[in-house]
């Protein structure tokens, strides 16, 4: 049963990552946050076989979204990194914070300290868009 649960989480954030009717790229930190926070809960509480399912997955996740999760400061081992440059943009932290079901509801997983780094990047990187926005609009004219 827990098996069965450790894979609904999965196939979960699939259908919800692959909707065609709504902007998707809102979802994506939310989602790996609350996958990879949920698998390293059941991990601590997991029988021998769950633990290594646990383990493999997690690992997973955090080599496949390692550029996402190094601006949420989450430890990814360096061998880890095959696709940091996937999902690195900063874009990934903006868009749920422009999406009414997440905003910033989702930051309240991570360390305070960690939660103020991640905003303080946020603003600035809305800061930068409005300084490139009026750059462009005054080349424009």
């Amino acid at each position: 049963m827990l098996i069965c649960f450790l894979f609904e989480l999965f196939d979960e954030a699939t259908i919800l990552i692959q909707g065609e009717s709504y902007a998707t790229i809102s979802l994506i930190i939310p989602t790996v946050l609350g996958i990879l926070f949920d698998l390293e809960r059941e991990l601590s509480s997991s029988t021998l076989i769950l633990a290594s399912l646990c383990k493999a997955l997690i690992s997973s996740i955090k080599s496949r979204f390692s550029g996402l999760l190094h601006h949420v400061e989450i430890d990814v081992s360096f061998d880890s990194y095959s696709m940091s440059k996937r999902f690195s943009d900063v874009i990934f932290l903006i868009y749920p914070l422009l999406d009414g079901r997440f905003q910033l509801l989702w930051l309240n997983t991570l360390h305070t300290d960690v939660k103020a780094r991640v905003l303080e990047k946020i603003r600035s990187a809305f800061v930068h868009f409005v300084e490139l926005t009026y750059i462009f609009e005054e080349n424009s004219e």
